[in-house]
């Protein structure tokens, strides 16, 4: 599973989201941009639940781009 680090930033934890993501593809697996976003934000830290909860509600998450649903 895929989880952030205690005292990892949001660029660093994207980095390592993407890798795997990455390499899912490379081995036939691919993902919808929504699927990919509701993973990302899923997986984010506690501190993160406020922002993680209004961007689930109030966004369309199949036209958002990754970087937009990490506040980037």
């Amino acid at each position: 599973m895929f989880w952030t680090l205690e005292g990892e930033i949001i660029y660093d934890m994207q980095k390592r989201f993407i890798y795997i993501v990455n390499h899912f593809s490379r081995l036939g697996k691919h993902f919808d941009t929504d699927e990919l976003n509701i993973k990302i934000l899923k997986y984010m830290d506690r501190s993160w639940q406020p922002k993680v909860n209004a961007t689930m509600e109030l966004k369309n998450l199949v036209n958002m781009s990754m970087a937009f649903s990490l506040g980037n």
